[in-house]
């Protein structure tokens, strides 16, 4: 599936769902209701819309108020979703830039975005 598609943010979201894992990398999951965006390519912006530690809504960026946002080139995104890098590390190499939002939460919650990582990783994906 093409990266931001509507299929794939739909398996991505489905993805999620299965399991606990993302909701339990939160801190204080009721606390945290966030969009959170992943820029991957200037025109590739995903959107995760987080509803009390849950993932409510994957979809390409539109006009949601972005309250965090990750931006890497798709070689980093794409070793990071592959597992092959963790993404605490590259966002401590800098390699993944923390946009927007406060580095306390994404510090605080680095287990929630690992985990949401590797829920993409589960979703075949074509990268152009």
């Amino acid at each position: 599936m093409k990266i931001a598609s509507p299929e794939w943010c739909a398996a991505v979201l489905e993805a999620t769902k299965k399991d606990n894992e993302v909701h339990d990398g939160f801190a204080d999951p009721p606390s945290f209701t966030y969009n959170v965006e992943f820029v991957i390519l200037p025109d590739i912006k995903i959107c995760a819309a987080v509803e009390k530690g849950r993932i409510v809504r994957v979809n390409k960026t539109t006009n949601e108020e972005i309250h965090l946002s990750f931006v890497a080139d798709a070689g980093t995104w794409g070793s990071v979703i592959s597992g092959k890098e963790s993404a605490s590390k590259m966002v401590t190499m800098g390699k993944i830039k923390v946009q927007k939002g406060p580095l306390d939460l994404v510090i605080k919650n680095v287990k929630a975005l690992e985990a949401f990582c590797r829920k993409m990783g589960q979703i075949p994906t074509e990268w152009s």
